[in-house]
């Protein structure tokens, strides 16, 4: 985040470059997307929606009860000391390194 002096006043803002693109490249590039869903977002000024877009970028970012569970295990190993160090790794991999 960058900061912009207007009126006097300093205001944090957000740099968003302009992009040039085909009209191919605006109906496939996820670059294009990207890019309207910001200028969507900045625009808008409905909190209910902002709190959904919210909720769907937390949801996407979450953890599966899988990856949860994976985690703990290796948590778990940790605690119980069934750990290899990073030299016993690189010893036992040499030769495909």
């Amino acid at each position: 985040m960058s900061q912009l002096y207007f009126a006097g006043k300093k205001k944090n803002c957000i740099f968003v470059p302009t992009l040039y693109l085909s009209y191919e490249e605006m109906n496939t590039d996820a670059s294009f997307q990207k890019l309207d869903l910001i200028h969507w977002i900045t625009e808008l000024n409905d909190i209910s929606v902002l709190a959904q877009v919210n909720a769907i970028k937390e949801k996407a970012i979450a953890v599966s009860h899988s990856e949860s569970q994976s985690i703990e295990r290796g948590l778990e190993d940790f605690r119980q000391g069934k750990v290899t160090s990073h030299a016993q790794v690189k010893k036992r991999y040499e030769k495909w390194l």
